[in-house]
This record gives C-alpha cells, structure tokens and sequence, in this order.
C-alpha cells in the first residue's frame, strides 16, 4: 500500500488523463482494497496447502520423591515422550494443494481484471467532470449573454418597441437559465467529490483544471473472436476458481476415507537400588482411527459439491453471455459515435450560427424577441447534449475496450 506521505492530498492546478490513472494507481483507495483481497486470497491458497503438523507430548507416568523408603529398583521418575502425526489418505493433500495452485492463479487474474475495471472507472469519472466543466462554462456564456439581451430588450421596451409580454418572456428565459446554470454547478460539484474519492484528494478541485483527452474516434472495430475473448481475466479466473471448487469436492468425497493417527513414543525409566539395576528404556507405537458413528462427513461432502456447481454454473453463464455483452457494448458504442459525430459536426454549429445570427438581428430589431429565445433555448439544450454525448462516447469506448481486453488502457 502506498504510503500517505506519497500521496498528496491537495489536488495539483492542472491534471491530464494519464496523471489521473497513475494517481489512482498510487494511491486510490479501490485500488488498495484490490490489492489487500488479493494478498488475502494467496493467504488462504496457501492455508489450504498446509498439511497437518505433528503433535509432541511429554509427560511424566510417576513421580517417586522417597525412592529409598521403597523397595529397591523403584524408579524416581518415569517419563515419556510421545510425536503423534495425522496421515491424510484418499488423495486429501493432493487434491487440496491443486485448489490452492487454482486459487492463486484465480486471484492473479481478479486483480489484473479488477485494476482495469477501477482503471474504467478513473477514465469515466474523468470525462464526467469534463462534460460538467463543459456545461457550466457553457451555461454561464449564456448568462452573460442574457445580461447584454436584457439590457437591449430594457431600452426597446422603455421604447415601446416589444410589448410587457415579450419582455416578461425574456426574464423568465433568463431566469431559466440560471436555473441550469446553479443545477450545473451542482452536478460539477457532485462530478468533483466522485473524481476526488477514486483519487484520495481532499481538497483543491475547485480549482483543478483537466486537459480534454478525449479518447481518439474508433476508426473500425475489431473482429470478434470468441474463443480470445474467453481468454479474458475475468473469464480465466472463473475457470480457475471452477477447478479449485472441483478439487475441494473430491476433498469432501475424500472425508469418508477416515485418516489415522501414528504415534510413536519413548519411555524412560531411570531405576534405584543395586550397582547392576541399570535405567530401563522402551518404545511403543500406536495407531488410532476416528470412527464414523455419527457421520461421515456427509455435510461438509455435500457442501462442497455445492458450491462445485454454483462456481462452474457463474462460469459458463458468464462465457455464454460474454459475446453478447460486448456485442451490446459494440452497438451502444457506434450508435454514441454517430450521435457525438453529428452533434459535433453538423448540429453544433449549425445552432451557433443560429443564436449568433439571432443576436445581432433582434439588435437590429429584424427580428421578434420569441424567435431569440428560441433559438438561445436550442443553443442551450444543444450544447448540453454535446457535452453530454462526447462524455458518453468516451466512457462507451473505454468500456468497450475492456471488454475486449485491449491491453492499452492508458493513454
């Protein structure tokens, strides 16, 4: 985990995309849960590796503190030591060692998969806070121009040249506007919180200024193949996690074979009394065996085939829906691109000109007040559409290109 002196907590004056992403590598707090899941998942591949320890035992059978009150070759203590090993038959550590090497490989792949899609999300709350940006600029351009139209329309109606109806129009269009515009500066501060948690600042977004990396217009798509994309992160851990799951069910197939317990143990019996009477040692072995009177393990049996199927049924439905969602996403991604294309190119400025135009006429007074505000009100409401779709298309594409597993996230 990066240390909190690594990471500053004020927000630096400009940022890009890229700086984005290496920050929330750094120091996002997504990021760190990811990776304390991960070390927790090799901690538990490498308990299931584990194999049972030996027991010692040491202990004294009797204890004489008065041997010469006693007949002679009467020990003064007897003792004895004692290793006891559990051996686990039917395959158990076989087996248990193939689902922990599973689960290892399984929680590389979850990280991998999981540091991309947070990586995502970095990128669509980067292109959220710019489309925000956007819209409140956007929204206060307009303001400014409703100050100079108030002003035009003040001196007109003072001259009878619009009517109080027309003029009352015009103020409540005005005041519309600057409804949108506090909603606006709402949702940028809404945009700035989020952008601020995934990159652990505390403060300075106010000021923050984001570079407009855009991502790059897709050309073409590639072709779809399914069988590489089951070679997905996300995919490859399922499968992973499918056959640890089928190697702890044999485990629990395995539970009715019992597992016995060896002993081997050392006694020593120093003896008292005549030169020749020397200590006496001895060994003894034994075995013991759980009995299956009450169960057999038949729960732990059954559970593990359980949660068998439920691993191998989220892996298939997620290899057969797979195609399907990145088809979905391909589709949402051109039908996003032609929006953002037409908007940009063709609907933009087409309403610019249109709202310029109208400006200078109503000035001139060729023009009625009504066909002002309506060309302002489509200004407005097309501009927000832009920012609103370039965002959409940004975040379409980088979730696109996850889903296909593009190794390039970063810019």
């Amino acid at each position: 985990m990066a240390e909190d002196a690594a990471c500053e907590k004020v927000a630096p004056a400009q940022l890009n995309l890229a700086q984005a992403m290496e920050r929330a590598l750094q120091c996002g707090p997504e990021f760190q849960t990811f990776r304390w899941q991960y070390e927790g998942q090799l901690a538990d591949a490498k308990i299931l590796k584990q194999r049972p320890n030996p027991n010692f035992s040491y202990g004294v059978s009797m204890l004489n503190l008065h041997p010469s009150q006693y007949p002679e070759n009467r020990s003064r203590m007897e003792t004895g030591t004692r290793i006891d090993q559990l051996f686990e038959l039917g395959g158990k550590g076989k087996y248990k060692i193939r689902a922990a090497d599973a689960l290892e490989v399984a929680a590389q792949y979850d990280l991998k998969f999981n540091e991309k899609l947070a990586l995502v999300k970095v990128q669509h709350a980067y292109f959220d806070l710019l489309a925000a940006t956007q819209r409140n600029q956007d929204l206060r351009d307009l303001s400014q121009l409703n100050i100079r139209a108030k002003e035009v329309a003040e001196i007109r109606h003072r001259a009878g040249d619009i009517s109080q109806f027309e003029y009352q129009r015009l103020l409540i269009d005005i005041q519309r506007t600057q409804n949108d515009l506090e909603l606006a500066q709402i949702e940028l501060v809404k945009n700035q919180t989020q952008f601020a948690q995934l990159l652990a600042y505390q403060k300075g977004l106010e000021s923050l200024q984001l570079a407009k990396n855009w991502p790059t217009p897709m050309q073409s798509w590639p072709a779809l193949d399914y069988e590489k994309l089951l070679q997905r992160s996300d995919l490859q851990a399922l499968r992973q996690k499918t056959i640890s799951a089928e190697n702890q069910r044999l485990v629990g197939r395995a539970l009715k074979i019992p597992d016995p317990t060896i002993g081997l143990q050392y006694n020593h019996q120093p003896v008292t009394g005549l030169a020749n009477n020397g200590t006496i040692n001895t060994y003894s072995i034994g075995v013991s065996i759980p009995l299956f009177v009450r169960h057999a393990y038949q729960g732990e049996a059954r559970k593990a085939e359980v949660e068998y199927y439920q691993a191998r049924d989220q892996q298939l439905r997620a290899e057969r829906d797979a195609l399907q969602v990145v088809l979905e996403q391909e589709k949402i991604l051109k039908a996003n691109q032609a929006r953002h294309i037409r908007l940009q190119e063709d609907i933009l400025p087409a309403a610019e000109h249109a709202a310029k135009s109208a400006e200078y006429a109503y000035q001139k007074g060729a023009i009625q007040l009504l066909d002002l505000l309506d060309t302002r009100r489509t200004l407005r409401i097309v501009r927000s559409e832009a920012a609103q779709i370039q965002a959409e298309y940004a975040k379409s594409q980088v979730l696109y290109r996850l889903l296909i597993e593009v190794e390039d996230l970063k810019p």
